[in-house]
């Protein structure tokens, strides 16, 4: 899959009673459709292979609601 933009991943994170976390994000302009640049990022995650679930919670929320 060719992305427009560039994707970068932010952070890999492992919150010990929560999960493993792969934070990633895109640059795009002030115009693009934030619904389309989600289903492009999920669906690279996919094609890497990775489980994954998508949130929107903090990390401080989930550790804490454990």
């Amino acid at each position: 899959m060719a992305l427009s933009e560039p994707v970068r991943q932010d952070d890999l994170d492992d919150l010990e009673g929560v999960g493993t976390f792969l934070e990633l994000e895109r640059i795009v302009s002030e115009e693009a459709d934030e619904a389309s640049v989600q289903a492009e990022l999920a669906a690279m995650v996919v094609g890497l292979g990775i489980a994954c679930e998508r949130t929107t919670e903090t990390y401080d929320a989930l550790v804490r609601r454990g």
